[in-house]
């Protein structure tokens, strides 16, 4: 049974303010990023990896309700369409350990508790860079239905890991990572079924990027990456992943 805020644990009883929702989304360095894209090509990876991150940001552009948006990275390139992107708007803040991805989360959110007196009335919303179909509405979808208190998530297409996951600044635990689902199980409502199927829609090989070709909602960035490489539904489908 999935869990209502009221099943929470009573330190999940903590109202996620009136302010409106930050957005932390950490972005690994380019020459690490989507490693099981390789077997395209590296140059092919390094510009899905970068597309995928401008149709999240464009998403977030014009999602309602989402304040500050922070983008925790080590990489410069990231920076600077973060920068071309968002503008004014944006926060970076530099990713010392982009190996680990919870650890760059709260650093986004001591950065925004450290700097800006009022971000403890804001909800944090943590979200990956890999969601190539992502639209504003189903980001605003997601805020519509996240708990006014305690912490909600979203699970990832394979039904084991999170894509998103929202919690007052004082309750965020972000447990991404193998079996995350699960992890955020324990202390969250999942949301997984009450919001559009693409905030699932994450891309790690070229099998979980086929399907996407023709999906009405794929991002700009990402269409005209597969274009520049010839790359169709058939092409990423065929495409065998080397032998562990």
């Amino acid at each position: 049974m999935t869990p209502t805020p009221s099943d929470l644990p009573p330190a999940a009883a903590h109202d996620r303010g009136p302010d409106g929702v930050d957005v932390v989304i950490p972005v690994k360095p380019l020459d690490r990023a989507k490693s099981r894209l390789a077997v395209l090509g590296d140059d092919v990876r390094r510009d899905l990896a970068l597309a995928f991150v401008r149709d999240v940001l464009t998403a977030v552009r014009g999602a309602a309700g989402l304040r500050e948006v922070v983008v925790v990275t080590a990489d410069e390139q990231v920076a600077a369409l973060v920068r071309s992107e968002l503008g004014g708007r944006a926060r970076l803040v530099a990713d010392t350990e982009p190996r680990e991805l919870n650890r760059a989360l709260h650093r986004g959110v001591d950065d925004l508790r450290a700097t800006r007196p009022d971000a403890d009335r804001t909800a944090v919303l943590a979200l990956c860079a890999d969601l190539p179909a992502l639209t504003s509405r189903a980001l605003g979808d997601l805020l519509a239905v996240a708990p006014r208190s305690g912490a909600g998530f979203v699970a990832d297409r394979t039904g084991t890991g999170t894509t998103a996951y929202l919690a007052p600044p004082a309750l965020f635990d972000p447990r991404f990572g193998p079996g995350s689902r699960d992890a955020h199980a324990r202390a969250a409502v999942d949301l997984t079924a009450r919001v559009p199927a693409e905030l699932r829609a994450d891309v790690d090989s070229p099998a979980d990027l086929a399907p996407l070709v023709a999906h009405p909602h794929l991002g700009g960035a990402t269409r005209a990456a597969l274009a520049r490489h010839g790359l169709d539904r058939d092409a990423l489908a065929g495409t065998a992943l080397p032998r562990a």
